[in-house]
């Protein structure tokens, strides 16, 4: 047996024999009418077990009735109670309280007035009695039941119904709070009263009887040999029987005399009172209580010895006891009906306002989301009106706060310099923010709701490429964590290298991808740029190496036969490519400055004449060396503040450049202008120009239009207009250029002549 079944079996047992032991242990009220307590084990397994559970309870715990009453009939109506109860309880009575007076208002109560007074022929009013009995005592079953739950473990609720076992809602627990504690009471009181009634009843009987007794033991017709029965019947106004000493029946009033005392049973009652019941024979409690009688005895001497015994039918007590309990139970009755309709309306007043507050709170996350309008409660119960302000109040916060990191997140989102994309776990794109938008050439309306691998070239061989292109989210897994490099598709078309890192998260059960993709397109130019300078560092370093170490060992093998005039050329040669490598190293150091601390600047007076003649100067040899002139050209005299190393620098830059790429004979013209606020160099030449496609990296590192060796004047490190550029920046210039290809370069720097 699974353990499931076996612990379901385990629970309808233990209700079961609870349900008996309720029924064995009941209280009783008077002559055969008591309240039984079986039903609370039936209620129980309505919410533990279910309604099929708990007519099985209801008819094992039901058939011990027949024990007590004498009669199948409560079994059949214990049966319907927890039918129509487990039925409303499964449909939307909530409370088991409420379900159990519905039952008694349109079942229960008929059922009773049908067994009762139509098949057993029972008078009107103790067959309502019994019907009000019963229904009160099926309610108070009911709150105790209610309570009782609250005690057990939601793990022992095994019906699979949507409600909550094991749990109880605050509506149902108000209800059976306002309803019980004042029938619960009601009922204490009634058992207590009636006992005390009943005993009045049994004390006033007894004197009665005991008067009456001693009036008739004086009476001449008890004092003879013979008493004359129907004289004796027709004298007395209570029933007497007269026993002699032997124990025969002398005289009595009553009919079956031999059975009175002979047979049944006889209980004390109190001091002066005994109570003789008949043998029952499978007779009906109540009706066997009505075959009873009260009596007192006493002993008497003379002619005649024996015992008197003077007795009433317990009818007329009976009577009496059910015509004042009658009245109660209509009152206890009515107080379940009105009470029970004030107890709900509190009840639902009470939790209105709670209920409406789950109702406007559940999906609130989803609700601030799309800015719902919710519909806040009022009450009239301060207490409550105050909770669903603060409930408002925290929502408006919550919202606030919702609003507000959201728009640090779109803000966050929008403002990162690399693309973000969220994707779903079928590749479809989510979200695409603004980095993505200038990446890709899309909209985010264009882009969003379509798939993830439209952004990805199919041509490119990579793995990861491919993954994403046919979107396999299994083979796509193995981008988490990681970087790759892949080839993105711009909307015109182009394609354009990229970097891409994925990571996974999961909410509310819905997996979310998130792409961060970068643009390293000037990463790989750079990559590329790097490459060519360390070609060119090596080949400039190996070059003038080379000569340097050949030039030395020429002079070493043969310096007794070389004459001055050679060994003068080969030194020469030497030194110059020493000042070449010095120029490199110069390049590097300033490259390494370009990248880390900066360039350290002196501001002083420059006179203008003074500094192109030193620059000049300085580019003299290379001019001479590559057969090309310098010329002048400085239109007035003026001076500036600035750096004049640094400027100096820049200039000898731009003059080396253009000896570099002008032909023999070629003029490069150095020019200079001055206004009332700003001081232009140009330097220009008639060489081959700059090509279209250079133009844009010209002032970018190690970049050169021409790379060629056939030059006179070797080429050098391509930093030398990146440091140029840098420096006139820092130093608050501008510089530029004028080109076309075939007819020659200008470059112009400006600076201001008072710094800023």
């Amino acid at each position: 047996m699974p353990e499931a079944r076996l612990h379901y079996f385990l629970i309808l047992l233990s209700l079961s024999l609870l349900g008996v032991l309720g029924n064995y242990l009941n209280l009783p009220l008077f002559f055969g009418v008591s309240f039984i307590f079986g039903s609370i084990a039936v209620l129980i397994a309505v919410r533990v077990l279910g309604t099929a559970a708990a007519i099985a309870v209801a008819i094992v715990a039901g058939s011990y009735t027949y024990f007590i009453w004498g009669h199948p009939y409560a079994v059949v109506i214990f049966t319907a109670e927890a039918f129509i109860v487990g039925i409303l309880w499964q449909r939307k009575i909530s409370s088991l309280v409420l379900a159990d007076i519905i039952f008694w208002l349109i079942a229960g109560i008929p059922l009773v007035w049908f067994f009762y007074s139509g098949i057993m022929d029972m008078e009107q009013t103790p067959t309502l009695m019994i019907g009000l009995k019963q229904s009160v005592n099926g309610v108070a079953n009911a709150i105790i039941a209610t309570y009782l739950i609250l005690l057990i473990p939601s793990k022992y609720a095994l019906h699979r119904n949507k409600k909550s076992h094991g749990k109880i809602r605050l509506n149902e627990l108000l209800f059976t709070t306002l309803l019980g504690i004042p029938l619960i009471f009601s009922l204490v009181i009634v058992s207590f009263e009636n006992k005390l009634n009943k005993e009045n009843l049994e004390n006033v009987l007894a004197d009665q009887l005991e008067f009456y007794l001693e009036y008739i033991k004086h009476d001449k017709y008890i004092n003879f040999d013979f008493i004359h029965k129907d004289l004796l019947r027709r004298k007395s106004k209570l029933d007497v029987v007269v026993f002699s000493e032997s124990g025969s029946i002398i005289g009595s009033t009553i009919d079956k005399e031999s059975d009175f005392i002979r047979n049944g049973t006889i209980k004390k009652v109190n001091e002066k009172l005994l109570l003789w019941m008949p043998q029952r024979n499978n007779l009906a409690l109540m009706l066997w209580w009505k075959k009873a009688f009260y009596f007192v005895e006493k002993p008497f001497s003379g002619k005649v010895k024996g015992k008197i015994y003077v007795l009433q039918n317990t009818r007329p007590i009976i009577n009496k006891v059910q015509q004042n309990i009658l009245k109660t139970f209509e009152l206890l009755f009515a107080l379940i009906v009105l009470g029970g309709i004030a107890a709900y309306s509190i009840s639902r007043s009470l939790t209105g306002t709670i209920v409406m507050l789950t109702a406007a709170t559940k999906n609130l996350p989803e609700k601030l989301k799309s800015h719902s309008e919710i519909d806040w409660p009022r009450s009239n119960i301060t207490e409550f009106l105050q909770l669903s302000k603060q409930a408002k109040i925290m929502s408006d916060n919550i919202a606030s706060t919702f609003d507000e990191v959201n728009m640090q997140a779109k803000t966050i989102l929008e403002s990162s310099i690399d693309s973000i994309i969220t994707i779903d776990d079928n590749g479809i794109i989510l979200s695409f923010n603004y980095a993505a938008e200038k990446l890709f050439g899309y909209s985010s309306d264009e882009v969003l709701g379509s798939n993830f691998k439209h952004l990805f070239s199919e041509q490119d061989e990579d793995s990861y490429s491919k993954n994403i292109s046919r979107f396999d989210i299994e083979k796509f897994l193995p981008l988490l964590g990681k970087r790759a490099e892949l080839i993105g598709r711009h909307k015109d078309g182009k394609f354009l290298p990229v970097e891409l890192s994925v990571t996974k998260t999961e909410f509310n059960h819905n997996v979310r991808y998130t792409s961060i993709i970068s643009d390293i397109t000037e990463r790989k130019v750079n990559e590329q740029l790097k490459r060519d300078f360390i070609s060119t560092v090596s080949h400039e370093l190996r070059t003038p190496l080379t000569s340097i170490n050949g030039s030395i060992k020429l002079i070493q093998a043969q310096h007794d036969r070389l004459s001055s005039d050679e060994s003068s050329v080969l030194l020469d040669a030497a030194s110059r490519n020493i000042d070449r490598l010095t120029l490199l190293i110069n390049d590097l150091l300033d490259f390494e400055k370009l990248d880390s601390s900066g360039f350290d600047y002196e501001k002083k007076n420059i006179h203008i004449q003074s500094l192109i003649t030193e620059v000049i100067e300085q580019t003299s040899s290379l001019a001479a060396q590559a057969r090309v002139l310098l010329n002048e050209n400085i239109e007035g005299d003026c001076e500036f503040i600035s750096d004049p190393q640094r400027v100096s620098q820049i200039l000898v830059n731009l003059i080396s450049n253009a000896i570099k790429f002008s032909a023999e004979k070629e003029v490069v013209a150095v020019s200079c202008v001055c206004d009332d606020e700003t001081v232009t160099f140009s330097v220009k030449d008639n060489g081959v120009g700059i090509p279209e496609q250079f133009k844009a990296q010209i002032f970018e590192r190690f970049t050169q239009a021409d790379s060629a060796d056939n030059r006179p004047v070797q080429r050098g490190t391509g930093l030398g207009l990146a440091i140029s550029k840098r420096m006139a920046d820092d130093m608050g210039g501008t510089i530029g250029f004028d080109s076309t290809e075939g007819q020659g370069s200008t470059f112009y720097v400006i600076f201001p002549k008072q710094p800023t």
